[in-house]
């Protein structure tokens, strides 16, 4: 009697022992589920890539710009970011031969399923934006004393009248009252009023582009995407001052430019904030 105790014993011991091993299993793998594979649009590499989180957290709203522009598909819409790699990125979707029409953004009735753009840091954004209005001769300002003006100012003095025209934006009608060239809009002015899948960066292109063709129908040659990155660029003969990159960081126009896509402040604004407290 005592011997199939003992045995009957040390069978409820092995059962309690393969179930408590088959929790465990199944408990680990939830638990591995959850944090690896239930969610991987939040892995490290797409948020660091996807800044669209931080622009629908973003205090600057606004409708949609008179101005703004999209290459529509069928299967996805791009919002044009001039001096946000617009040229290379148009360029990069004729070499895969995917056909699309451009129109304005707010003619456009039903968007596509997948809808994105690119941001630039701010800074230089504006700097490059600058640049491409001198080789042009500011072709779009139709003010003809500003434009005179125009040809011989620096960036600093630039940057200065472009915030003071904002700044009295609600005292005008006409667009071009407004900007003094297209390519000098912010991005949170060129992007406001749409809703976005992702918002990559000029900074992190390639990862950028091979993430939005992964999840593009439709197109599938695009190894070949590193090799066009740079092949617009100008050279920087002049750049913003560190006094003026603080009126900008301060400014009504500029200062949601870098939290609205996860850019750090510049020195100049951080190091002019710590000053300021000490």
């Amino acid at each position: 009697m005592v011997v199939y105790l003992t045995i009957f014993i040390g069978v409820l011991k092995a059962m309690f022992a393969c179930i408590a091993g088959v929790n465990l299993f199944v408990g680990l793998y939830i638990i591995y589920f959850i944090l690896c594979r239930a969610r991987p649009n939040t892995s490290p590499r797409v948020v660091s890539l996807n800044r669209r989180h931080y622009f629908e957290q973003c205090p600057f709203s606004g409708s949609i710009l008179a101005g703004t522009e999209v290459l529509i598909h069928p299967a996805f819409s791009y919002v044009i970011n001039l001096k946000a790699g617009f040229s290379t990125t148009r360029r990069v979707f004729r070499d895969t031969n995917v056909t699309f029409h451009r129109t304005r953004a707010g003619a456009v009735q039903q968007w596509p399923p997948f809808t994105f753009t690119l941001v630039r840091e701010p800074v230089q954004k504006f700097e490059s934006g600058i640049r491409q209005a001198r080789t042009m001769k500011w072709p779009w300002q139709v003010n003809t004393s500003l434009h005179s003006q125009l040809l011989t100012m620096s960036m600093d003095d630039i940057v200065r009248l472009q915030i003071s025209m904002y700044q009295d934006r609600k005292k005008k009608n006409d667009y071009w009252d407004i900007w003094l060239d297209p390519h000098l809009l912010p991005n949170t002015q060129r992007l406001t009023g749409i809703q976005y899948d992702f918002i990559g960066t000029l900074e992190q292109f390639t990862e950028s582009m091979f993430w939005i063709m992964q999840n593009i129908e439709h197109v599938h040659e695009y190894d070949w995407i590193h090799d066009i990155k740079k092949r617009n660029v100008r050279p920087k003969e002049e750049t913003i001052s560190p006094e003026v990159i603080q009126e900008m960081c301060t400014s009504e126009l500029f200062r949601h430019e870098w939290e609205c896509f996860g850019y750090d402040l510049p020195s100049a604004c951080t190091e002019h904030s710590a000053i300021l407290s000490s």
